[in-house]
């Protein structure tokens, strides 16, 4: 049996594994500069302006991040004309949707400001045009254009693009930061995505022959199409951000703020290492959107792809135990009970949903989102229980809560294999991995329980 690791779509994996290695070093670089120059309330400013633009965000029904599976299922007489009216109007829907959302929150800033930033007034309303401009303009137009890359099999072109903007940021914040802070952190992630925006949309044109300078033209029944496939993915964006704020919240309850601490740390490492996993079967998906009206060619690329995901698991378990004490001890100055405490069941959840990874991928490209929200709900119905079960005298204190969030992002593996196999016509496929899925998830919570004990008995500084 081949692997999908070999060949264009293996390379187009490694692409994609150095662009999110690129995108993490020039985000950290940043955030260690603006820190430096700024201090930590300054970075605590950018983020609270960005989290509330990225809860205006999910009005954004535009679909552009989707835009790879109408492309890529557009191999026809005339998929250049096609393809050009899917691309001009995703762009000119997600331009138009975010420019308003953007403009709505400006005009409402100022009491907002005042009630949740009552000591960073001046400062808030001095950063907040370039944080609009680069949550409503720049970003999601540079994330439909890469998307747009991506239905066109150009993930390798997409990838260095991306470094090359990676690259791009770090000059920019070496320059602007020292001179101007916060503002300058923003200035220059809108030069990053401006980049992307502009080489994207060159390399676009040169492949889709229709496309002119600017997008211009709008097609009211593309846009009904991509918009209901866009408001599906915003439910799942829906669930998927109410999930970690239940989790603070309840771990707050249970254990103080200083738990919080704990699991952001915690979470913030188990992500980053999560993302390079997604980055690797991101070229994936424009294949099986290209493949689903052929479901003889759907098994095989996804038969061909799933010992890989196996594999993922695997490092992804292994990578995030061997760093998890470093981690602590760079980050904390010693190797934390609490810590590993928190971090092991969630290293096991995440091992366990890389399984799904594929079966995800396979849902959005088929145009089925109803598994994908049923396990993020899912997720964050476990959490809900995990928190309530504290207020109600049946929790077992902050790690009650853990346990919950980890169940559920582990059953979510389950849901998304055997709902988007069923949906995509291949059930068959779905039981078989279904087992596999769940022998290997016996196996990694019994080494994280395992390594856990280890670790406090050999490894705790305190």
């Amino acid at each position: 049996m081949s692997s999908p690791f070999t060949g264009h779509l293996g390379h187009a994996s490694a692409w994609s594994v150095a662009q999110q290695i690129a995108a993490m070093a020039a985000a950290f670089l940043a955030y260690r500069l603006l820190i430096a120059h700024a201090g930590l309330e300054a970075l605590g400013l950018w983020a609270i302006l960005i989290a509330g633009g990225s809860v205006a965000r999910l009005a954004d029904a535009s679909g552009g991040t989707a835009l790879f599976r109408y492309l890529a299922g557009t191999d026809n007489a005339d998929s250049a004309k096609r393809r050009a009216a899917y691309v001009e109007t995703v762009i000119l829907t997600t331009l138009t949707i975010n420019i308003a959302l953007g403009s709505t929150l400006y005009l409402a800033s100022d009491p907002l400001i005042r009630a949740f930033l009552p000591d960073a007034i001046d400062q808030a309303q001095l950063v907040l045009p370039y944080a609009l401009v680069s949550a409503f303009v720049v970003t999601p137009l540079a994330g439909t254009i890469v998307s747009g890359l991506d239905g066109l099999a150009r993930a390798v072109r997409r990838a260095k693009i991306v470094i090359a903007s990676s690259a791009l940021m770090i000059c920019a914040s070496v320059i602007l930061i020292p001179a101007t802070g916060v503002k300058g952190f923003a200035i220059a992630q809108i030069i990053q995505q401006g980049f992307v925006v502009v080489i994207g949309w060159v390399f676009l044109r040169r492949d889709i022959a229709e496309l002119g300078l600017f997008p211009a033209k709008w097609s009211k029944q593309i846009f009904r199409e991509t918009t209901a496939f866009g408001l599906k993915l915003q439910a799942i964006g829906l669930a998927s951000m109410l999930t970690e704020p239940i989790a603070k919240f309840a771990l707050m309850s249970a254990g103080g703020l200083a738990i919080v601490g704990y699991y952001e740390l915690a979470l913030r490492l188990l992500t980053q290492l999560r993302s390079l996993m997604v980055a690797a079967f991101q070229p994936l998906s424009p294949q099986l959107a290209a493949a689903r009206g052929d479901l003889a060619l759907l098994e095989k690329l996804i038969r061909r792809t799933l010992p890989s995901t196996r594999i993922a698991g695997l490092l992804f378990f292994a990578g995030a135990a061997m760093a998890l004490p470093a981690y602590s001890l760079i980050m904390l100055g010693l190797v934390s009970t609490t810590l590993i405490q928190i971090a092991l069941p969630l290293i096991a959840a995440f091992a366990i949903n890389a399984y799904g990874i594929v079966f995800h991928n396979l849902g959005t490209a088929i145009g089925v989102t109803i598994w994908n929200f049923a396990a993020q709900a899912l997720t964050c119905l476990f959490v809900l229980i995990g928190g309530l079960g504290l207020t109600s005298g049946f929790g077992a204190g902050y790690f009650g809560v853990i346990v919950s969030l980890a169940a559920g992002i582990g059953i979510a593996a389950p849901v998304t294999v055997i709902g988007n196999a069923h949906s995509a016509g291949l059930p068959s496929l779905g039981r078989s991995w279904l087992l596999s899925c769940g022998l290997s998830g016996i196996g990694f919570v019994g080494l994280s329980v395992v390594l856990e004990i280890f670790l406090q008995r050999h490894l705790v500084a305190g």
